[in-house]
């Protein structure tokens, strides 16, 4: 018993040590947008797209909010940490609304 009461503390003590090592801090630079890939460009669309899925995707509107024609755009999610593009995840099916006037052009370097 007497070793037990001895080698508790020291295991404690040596795991927080190594729990001190195993922390990570996030840059606070870090952002996460959502974008469609169109004409070989990206551009900023704001629509909400998270969910388990992977099938999110934009029918873009004008001003009037009529469906301009066309395909619909899969949305990818931007880390502009890291300049990777991922799907975004929707599981409704239902292709979200999104005014072509409010695009934003997003600049990716490769």
């Amino acid at each position: 018993m007497k070793k037990f009461k001895f080698i508790l503390p020291v295991v404690a003590f040596v795991m927080a040590i190594g729990m001190s090592f195993a922390y990570v801090k996030v840059s606070e630079n870090v952002a996460l947008i959502e974008v469609i890939e169109r004409g070989g460009a990206y551009w900023q669309v704001d629509v909400q797209c998270n969910d388990i899925v992977p099938d999110c995707q934009v029918q873009l509107t004008d001003d009037s909010g009529v469906d301009l024609p066309g395909e619909l755009y899969p949305v990818f999610i931007y880390d502009t940490a890291t300049g990777n593009t991922v799907p975004a995840l929707d599981s409704s099916g239902i292709p979200k609304k999104f005014r072509e006037s409010d695009l934003e052009f997003v600049a990716i370097a490769n």
